[in-house]
């Protein structure tokens, strides 16, 4: 209601940034989200509101929930749950490691950073950090690259992790969509079209097999069969 807007002084959470204007009396913005960007456009901040964000708080859980994603995918733990669930035991093959891989990571925040530390102490060979500028080196990563750098990196990486904030994706969405024939794709990737993982999954589809690609707050969203030992 507009009456509680008009009390309101202190804001923790999520507000769609075009709705700070209905706050007449506010102070303070603390958001639940690392990034902020939405909030500094010219004119969404009312003067003298004073803006913090989450940052910080979620490398090490979120990191380590892709890091279990990623080594379930190698270790094959979704389809020997589902053999299990059935009463079932049959080999299935042979399974990754993170041991010699490359690892590319798109954003190089917080939560890609101890994620590039959770991967190196694992084996991993090489990683790298992909961020909107390329600017200094981030703490972890071997070598660091701006966004436009993807399809040049994606062949070298058998492991891509995806940890932008909202806005970043927005971001390498204006610029990197997609524009490979759906018809030409495998329909498991199509459920992506229109956002950042079909953009990387669309190009996976046509990489080199044992590739595997996981983001940040969501798991598994695509993976290639993992590649023989």
């Amino acid at each position: 209601p507009q009456e509680w807007r008009e009390r309101t002084t202190i804001l923790l959470g999520y507000v769609p940034p075009e709705q700070l204007k209905t706050f007449p009396n506010l102070k303070w913005v603390q958001s639940w989200n690392a990034g902020v960007d939405p909030y500094l456009v010219p004119g969404v901040l009312p003067e003298g509101v004073r803006l913090t964000s989450a940052v910080g708080a979620y490398g090490p859980a979120v990191s380590e929930h892709m890091l279990a994603m990623l080594l379930a995918i190698y270790k094959r733990l979704p389809a020997y749950c589902d053999q299990q669930r059935a009463h079932i035991w049959a080999d299935l093959g042979p399974v990754g490691s993170l041991a010699g891989k490359t690892v590319l990571v798109a954003g190089a925040g917080d939560i890609g950073r101890h994620f590039a530390r959770l991967v190196r102490a694992l084996g991993a060979q090489r990683v790298i950090g992909l961020r909107r500028s390329a600017g200094c080196p981030a703490e972890g990563f071997d070598e660091i690259y701006g966004l436009g750098a993807l399809d040049g990196l994606l062949p070298q990486a058998d492991v891509v992790a995806l940890a932008l904030h909202p806005q970043g994706i927005l971001d390498f969405l204006h610029t990197y969509t997609p524009d490979i024939e759906q018809d030409s794709v495998d329909e498991s990737y199509l459920d992506f079209t229109g956002n950042l993982d079909a953009c990387i999954a669309i190009r996976l589809a046509f990489a080199k097999n044992g590739k595997v690609f996981i983001r940040s707050g969501a798991g598994i969203v695509a993976d290639s069969e993992p590649e023989k030992e």
